[in-house]
Order: structure tokens, then C-alpha cells, then sequence
């Protein structure tokens, strides 16, 4: 039977603790072939209503269970609980948007640490305890708004270690020119694919209308592709800024994830 697991972590290069969410599939087998793993942002956003804010999940393992159904193909999830300072740890820069953050402890930062922890220690730790792939080619990085902006930060950073990212409402207005400087300098050192998602009707107040995603993730899924990535666009003109839009496409990404992975084997 299908289980999450949960563990605590310290994070070594913020000096505090964080908590881990782990879905392992219904045929888990300890001692048997290991499985793919998805790595995500925003743990606490995968599974469980009551610790959202707004009531809505990725929904990550009822669709795991589909496509195991529907496919036979399994794979973990390990998902990182975000912190109260999540703009702090999600951003390895300081955002150009100061003015209409209210939060001045919580302005980014602190990125590069945390894609160190989540792409190292997390890593490991899911290693160590349970029967996982240790090949970036099995090895998915995904994440949403702030998450989807440092899980393409983690992705070009360390290539070496996922093959795989899922960039999902990315919050590229963070600070575009940082980012944008980020992409023209980092080598692309290994073959990866990434899919890029974005609603038309994501607006954040006093930050950007509706459609400015859509424009920023066209922009991102152009620069991803002119480095030789192969990379997917897809657009929703009526979906919003939430969990209940991600989980939409969360079984595509995980299908199409699971799908390559087994082609390589």
C-alpha cells in the first residue's frame, strides 16, 4: 500500500531544521529494483489539505497511483516543507521588487544555500534511506512560483545531479536580471529536459497583471531552449496561481519523466 513517510533534516548551510515529505509507491520494494525520485518544493503542498493555505494540493500521490495504474511505472516523490522566510531561501538573489514585499527578513538571498541542501544533503538522506535511483538520469527537480525560480536555479546549477525540471508559474519577476544574467553565464554541461508551465490568469497584486506569467514563461522556455535544452511550453489562459492548476500538469511532467527514464534503462 502506497505510504508518506516523514522525516526532520537539519540544513546545515542555514543552520536550522526542515522537515521532509516522502511518498513511496504501493509496490515499494526495499531490497528490489530502485526507484526514479521527484524531488519538490513546498512539501507540505503535496499531500495534505489541512497544511495548505488555501486548500488546495499537488494532489502528487493519488496521481502517482494513476500513472502507476495506468502504466506500471513508479517512481518516490520527496517533497522539502517550505519555511515562514520561503522568499529568503527560494531566491539566490535579492528581489528588484523591494517596495511591495513587506517582509524585509524575506527579500531572497539566502538561494544558493538552500539549492546546496536540497540538492546534496536532501539528496543523500533520500538516498541513504530508501531504495532510490543514484543517477541524475532518475533524478527530477520541480517546483512552483518562488519554487519553480530556485528549482531552475538548482537545475542549471547542478546539472550533474538532475536531468529533469519542472518550472511551474515561475516567479522570473523576482529579479529578472539576475536570473537573466544567471542563464547567459552558467555552461550547460549535460543533456537535460524541462517543461514550462503558465497560466493566463495568474496575476499577483501590485506585482504584475494577469498575462505577465505567460510572457515571463515564454521568455524562460527561450532561453532554456536556445541553450540546447530540450524544453516543453505549455500554456493555460484559464487557470490561476495555485496548487490545484499545478497538480493539472503534475501527471504529464511525472508521466513524461517516468516514460524516458524506462526508455534508458
Amino acid at each position: 500500500m502506497a505510504q508518506i513517510e516523514t522525516f526532520f533534516i537539519h540544513i546545515p548551510q542555514l543552520n536550522r531544521e526542515r522537515k521532509i515529505y516522502v511518498y513511496l509507491p504501493d509496490d515499494y520494494d526495499a531490497d528490489g529494483k530502485p526507484y526514479p525520485v521527484i524531488y519538490m518544493q513546498d512539501g507540505q503542498n503535496l499531500f495534505y489539505k489541512d497544511l495548505t493555505l488555501y486548500g488546495d494540493t499537488w494532489r502528487a500521490d493519488t496521481t502517482m497511483e494513476k500513472i502507476r495504474a495506468a502504466t506500471g511505472r513508479a517512481a518516490i516523490v520527496a517533497g522539502v516543507e517550505n519555511s515562514r522566510k520561503r522568499l529568503l531561501e527560494y531566491s539566490p538573489w535579492e528581489t528588484s521588487h523591494k517596495d511591495v514585499i513587506t517582509d524585509k527578513d524575506n527579500i531572497g538571498g539566502r538561494g544558493a544555500d538552500y539549492a546546496e541542501f536540497f540538492s546534496v544533503d536532501v539528496r543523500k538522506a533520500i538516498e541513504n534511506r530508501y531504495n532510490a535511483v543514484r543517477d541524475r538520469k532518475g533524478r527530477a527537480v520541480l517546483g512552483s512560483s518562488a519554487g519553480g525560480l530556485i528549482s531552475c536555479y538548482i537545475a542549471l546549477r547542478y546539472q550533474e545531479v538532475f536531468e529533469t525540471a519542472g518550472l511551474f508559474s515561475t516567479a522570473c519577476w523576482f529579479n529578472e536580471e539576475a536570473l537573466r544574467d544567471f542563464m547567459d553565464t552558467m555552461p550547460q554541461r549535460c543533456a537535460q529536459h524541462v517543461l514550462v508551465y503558465a497560466g493566463g490568469k495568474e496575476d499577483i497584486a501590485e506585482i504584475m497583471p494577469a498575462g505577465t506569467m505567460v510572457e515571463n514563461s515564454i521568455g524562460l522556455y527561450k532561453r532554456l531552449a536556445a541553450r540546447g535544452i530540450s524544453c516543453e511550453l505549455l500554456l493555460n489562459s484559464d487557470l490561476r496561481h495555485n496548487e490545484n492548476a499545478w497538480a493539472i500538469y503534475f501527471y504529464k511532467f511525472a508521466d513524461d519523466f517516468l516514460r524516458r527514464f524506462e526508455e534508458r534503462e
